[in-house]
């Protein structure tokens, strides 16, 4: 996690008690906005997309995020958070991030509201658009614009209408969006100004996907993009969602502007399959459903959204699907502090001790650790050193196993091609099964989150 970025993942009690209470972040010579991104509900990958938009935006500016993902994935949430009369007290900026189409209660959007009718500043991303639709138009009048559905999704060019809106800097004339949802327009509030539009499929309109408004006191800016996390990880889009949030706290200067001189850790390289269909996420980053651990439970923690490994030898199976996965594709995001050892096991199954003895084969997690088998590599099967990735930040580790042939990724680069010879012996081979992952040895701490995996035909 970058020093300049403070991020807590709050339990519901602690933050109704502390609403008051703004971030904390490093000393700076100019003092960070404090930013509340909120977020959770259906359709998105949001575990993800957190992590991406808060640690992209701080790579660019200065700002400290708070993170709430409440709600899980239904449409209906009325989240823990906006229980407090005071939610967005010490804050200097309200990111809505979330997904609620089906909170239907006048009262409840009234609450949300009143801060920013009495001047806190919001950025309102995609689904936002869509949610609180309570028989009234004023989630809408806050928004800017007023849309109730979206057409197929596909790649769409977005045209800058007002080039010389401070936010629009660097845009360009236009920008090619990924495959992406394209939302339809209904109204275009008086209060709100386009800054760019996209032409629809389906409508045949030109529709407004990026603007600001002006909501009583407060300012927005808001747009549209933003479904998947190939997407949201575009520097277009980072750039773009920065300068917005900074513009409407009246800050977009270069003293709040950072010079982005490399990627933003933690997310060096963001799954771009994953926004495709068939893709399932299967740690949610706040408790250990459909996960069991063996010999030493106590070497397991969750932190900041991930499992933590520290302690004594342990292994940690996903146990939330009976049917064993055989091919397959796999991703989650890794982390290690120096020296450390760890492991992803597939086609594997619950044991006492080390799974891959018994059944299975395991990629190789270890960047400084005096092992010679370095991270990504088959272990005992094929070999990688030097290691492809550091210690300290998180990288991306892919796995996918079709047939015999097993194919491994460490930030997107291709480090085992590996097909099974017919004669291939002893337990460490293809075969089927489930996923865990290893705490190595107490001197050891290894971070797994955003976990994911898409079954193959």
């Amino acid at each position: 996690m970058p020093k300049h970025i403070a991020r807590l993942i709050i339990p519901t009690l602690l933050l109704l008690s502390i609403a008051g209470q703004a971030p904390s972040a490093e000393p700076e010579t100019v003092t960070p906005i404090r930013a509340l991104l909120i977020t959770g509900g259906c359709c998105h990958d949001y575990t993800a997309q957190k992590n991406i938009l808060s640690d992209g935006i701080s790579a660019r500016a200065n700002v400290a995020f708070t993170v709430v993902q409440q709600g899980g994935e239904t449409t209906d949430a009325k989240i823990p958070l906006y229980e407090n009369a005071n939610w967005a007290k010490g804050f200097d900026v309200i990111i809505h991030d979330e997904c609620f189409a089906g909170v239907a209660d006048p009262a409840w959007t009234e609450r949300i509201l009143k801060p920013h009718r009495e001047g806190t500043p919001a950025v309102v991303l995609h689904c936002a658009m869509h949610c609180y639709r309570d028989k009234t138009d004023e989630w809408f009048k806050f928004c800017g614009v007023t849309s109730h559905r979206h057409g197929a999704h596909y790649p769409f060019v977005v045209e800058n209408v007002d080039k010389a809106h401070p936010i629009m800097k660097g845009f360009g004339d236009r920008w090619e969006t990924p495959k992406e949802e394209l939302y339809q327009i209904a109204k275009v509030w008086p209060t709100a100004t386009p800054l760019g539009k996209a032409r629809s499929r389906e409508t045949k309109n030109d529709e407004v996907v990026i603007w600001t408004n002006q909501f009583g006191k407060g300012r927005v800016f808001g747009t549209t993009i933003g479904h998947y996390n190939e997407t949201v990880s575009q520097p277009a889009y980072l750039n773009l969602v920065t300068r917005g949030l900074l513009w409407s706290v009246g800050k977009l200067d270069e003293e709040h502007l950072r010079p982005l001189s490399a990627p933003p850790s933690p997310s060096p390289s963001v799954d771009m399959s994953a926004a495709s269909d068939g893709w399932k996420t299967i740690s949610n980053g706040k408790d250990f459903d459909g996960w069991k651990p063996n010999e030493t439970p106590e070497s397991w923690k969750i932190e900041d959204g991930a499992f933590v490994a520290h302690g004594q030898r342990s292994h940690l199976f996903y146990i939330g699907e009976k049917e064993p996965f055989k091919n397959f594709e796999f991703q989650c995001e890794v982390k290690t502090t120096p020296g450390s050892n760890g492991g992803l096991c597939f086609h594997t199954g619950w044991a006492g001790g080390w799974p891959t003895v018994r059944q299975g084969m395991e990629s190789q997690v270890a960047n400084t650790h005096s092992d010679q088998q370095k991270t990504g590599g088959l272990y005992n099967i094929v070999k990688v050193n030097p290691s492809p990735v550091k210690d300290s930040e998180w990288w991306t580790h892919y796995i996918k196993v079709d047939g015999k042939r097993v194919v491994v990724k460490v930030n997107d680069k291709v480090v085992v091609d590996y097909t099974e010879p017919a004669d291939a012996k002893g337990p460490n081979k293809i075969s089927a099964g489930s996923f865990c992952l290893q705490a190595h040895d107490p001197k050891s701490t290894v971070y797994y989150r955003n976990i994911k995996v898409k079954r193959l035909p």
